[in-house]
């Protein structure tokens, strides 16, 4: 069995192979423009199959609390049962991600998917919070609400695809179906856990410690730098970075301006949106 024969059998297997060539075919068109224009339809391509279910997951978490405020059931537990339905979806997002980033890549979509999961296993989130030392040596961990970071999943999976495709110049089967995913795990994974994660978590501290000296000395323009990164911060996954700031401002003062900050980025973004939906005389706006 040849590698084409091999690649196809797997794509079959996840989407059919009437879906999954138009998609290579369409990013080999896009390889001739613009980086930026190819950059941004990368990161849609990969989002937008989520749309659906993230809108269909926030709609559940927003239902969920409203019915307990309206006492619907006298069990409390099923509104606890649809929260947790609506976010298992944003729990899971980056194995999403992960897939779909491996689908525009064209390599194989499990290896990114096991790429992407393992910030889910129990041991790993262990070590993580532990922050243990791998062989007794001064390794340093990403910290566990970082691992999970939109940029550093596309980051791996792309250095994944080029493993890949580097390894895919041979062609016996027994490479492709042992050699490949094994050295791919082995190289990414703790690329991900002790290079590229350390280095994400040292980056939203010092942007976490210079955000709270703005706060301190320029309130007003540390709110609208703070406010105004706010959806670059999620694709981040640094949106939890002032959280300590937070809690340890409401322990010192009884109060935090860090949040209302957070609460009008939000607001701003659901009225944007709302007014994009009103005026838009596009159909499937």
């Amino acid at each position: 069995m040849d590698r084409e024969l091999l690649s196809k059998e797997i794509n079959s297997e996840v989407e059919g192979e009437d879906k999954q060539e138009p998609t290579r075919d369409k990013d080999k068109a896009n390889r001739g423009g613009n980086p930026f224009s190819r950059l941004f339809d990368f990161i849609s391509g990969v989002f937008t199959p989520c749309l659906p279910l993230l809108i269909g997951g926030g709609i559940i978490q927003v239902i969920a609390p409203v019915l307990l405020f309206l006492d619907f059931f006298s069990d409390t537990q099923v509104s606890t049962v649809l929260g947790y339905i609506g976010g298992v979806v944003y729990y899971f997002l980056p194995v999403m991600i992960a897939v779909n980033a491996a689908r525009k890549l064209g390599s194989n979509l499990f290896i990114a998917a096991a790429i992407a999961a393992c910030s889910f296993h129990p041991g790993i989130i262990e070590l993580l919070q532990s922050s243990l030392r791998m062989n007794s040596d001064d390794l340093p961990v990403v910290e566990p609400q970082y691992v999970a970071s939109f940029i550093l999943i596309l980051i791996v999976v792309w250095l994944a695809s080029k493993i890949e495709k580097g390894l895919s110049r041979f062609d016996r089967y027994s490479i492709q179906l042992l050699v490949v995913p094994t050295l791919t795990l082995i190289i990414i994974v703790p690329l991900l856990l002790f290079v590229f994660g350390p280095l994400w978590t040292t980056l939203a501290h010092n942007l976490s410690d210079g955000l709270a000296s703005l706060f301190d000395d320029a309130e007003v323009f540390a709110g609208l730098l703070f406010g105004g990164t706010i959806p670059v911060l999620h694709f981040a996954g640094m949106q939890y970075m002032m959280s300590m700031n937070i809690i340890e401002s409401m322990a010192t003062n009884g109060y935090d301006s860090i949040t209302p900050v957070v609460a009008a980025a939000v607001m701003a973004q659901a009225g944007a949106a709302f007014g994009v939906c009103v005026k838009s005389k596009n159909a499937k706006v």
